[in-house]
């Protein structure tokens, strides 16, 4: 690094020194080149003077160029440490996309309403004898229950109870209850028990 773009980096820290915001290192680092060059003190001195004004008049705001000095200094000493934090943060964003998707596509299963003459009602009822009573495997995914409930036009109607039982009710009122039980008795990789009540 040249002498001009080691002094460069110090007066980009002046204000951060002035502040009482930088490492110790850094710190060291502005207080040595100072002694070696009076223009840096007479501008750490400006520094301290603006500084002193601005905090008289609380309605003034610190000036932005600063902190963007301070930015710019980071990303060219290590672009691949901003990028990989860029990378980070979109990774997340789309992790969270993704299972914000999931949870609504389950809630738009599970919210199914019935119509009856005209009158939208809830799915559930007190009517267990339109129910299939089931326990899912612990390891079952919501898109796989999701799936599932929607390939056979279930909706769940209550649950989980203390014990981890939900009521599945068909859409068909017609549907044949045995018929249906036995079918997801053979989904054993998303069902741990299929009961009729």
């Amino acid at each position: 690094m040249s002498s001009e773009l080691d002094r460069q980096h110090i007066i980009e820290l002046l204000p951060f020194w002035v502040n009482g915001t930088l490492s110790q290192d850094e710190r060291d680092m502005v207080e040595a080149a100072m002694a070696q060059d009076p223009s840096l003190r007479q501008e750490a001195e400006m520094l301290s003077l603006v500084r002193a004004t601005m905090q008289q008049q609380s309605d003034v705001q610190s000036p932005g160029d600063l902190g963007l000095a301070r930015l710019r200094r980071v990303i060219e000493d290590s672009p691949q440490q901003v990028l990989e934090g860029r990378s980070r943060t979109r990774r997340y964003i789309l992790s969270f996309s993704s299972g914000l998707a999931a949870a609504l596509a389950l809630l738009a299963v599970l919210g199914n309403f019935r119509a009856s003459e005209d009158v939208y009602e809830l799915a559930s009822s007190n009517d267990d004898t339109a129910n299939i009573v089931v326990s899912f495997r612990p390891d079952v995914t919501q898109a796989s229950m999701a799936s599932l409930l929607q390939m056979h036009e279930l909706v769940i109607v209550d649950g989980p109870s203390a014990i981890g039982l939900y009521r599945l009710s068909p859409l068909d009122p017609e549907a044949d209850l045995e018929q249906l039980a036995g079918t997801l008795r053979s989904e054993t990789d998303v069902f741990e028990s299929v009961d009729l009540p």
